[in-house]
């Protein structure tokens, strides 16, 4: 099993700015408008169970983010989004580092995931040409392409890249 840094520091203040702080100011006003006798508390601490449980929900889904070889499939991905593939289905002699200048390489659109600051994970389309691409992908220095015949690519960006390069080259055919 390999792992991928989902839980960053990127990822973890792009949660805290964009997902709970919005939840929580809404639910500081509906405290104040409580107080001043215009309304009731449950508002609020309904509110602000909102934001934990999301908060909570966003934090395991960045902490299960993990690429798995075993003897006859690779899976990358985690709680919401993942692939399995076959490896017989995964062209092991074409895997690569990413070459950061070509942009069918790049992501582009979105079209099933979490694309933030710190983390790509999910369906995208790349940047030129519009193939699938399914990507669990947090720092583009480590970036890993690794083409299949299923009709798409995976793009990911293990913490030890050479390890995960090894493992797919040394599996059972």
């Amino acid at each position: 099993m390999f792992s991928i840094s989902a839980l960053n520091p990127k990822t973890i203040s792009t949660l805290l700015l964009l997902g709970s702080a919005p939840l929580l100011l809404i639910a500081g006003l509906l405290y104040a408008f409580a107080h001043q006798g215009k309304g009731s508390l449950a508002p609020s601490i309904g509110t602000v169970g909102i934001a934990v449980l999301l908060a909570i929900l966003a934090l395991w889904q960045l902490s299960v983010v993990r690429i798995e070889v075993n003897a006859d499939t690779l899976r990358v991905g985690g709680g919401f989004y993942r692939v399995s593939v076959p490896l017989s289905e995964v062209r092991r002699d074409a895997v690569m580092r990413r070459d950061p200048a070509d942009p069918s390489q790049m992501l582009g659109l979105r079209t099933n995931g979490i694309g933030m600051p710190g983390l790509a994970l999910g369906w995208f389309r790349a940047k030129s040409g519009g193939e699938k691409i399914f990507a669990a992908v947090t720092e583009g220095e480590r970036v890993l392409v690794i083409p299949t015949t299923a009709g798409y690519s995976i793009l990911v960006s293990p913490d030890d890249p050479d390890a995960l390069l090894e493992a797919l080259a040394t599996a059972p055919q």
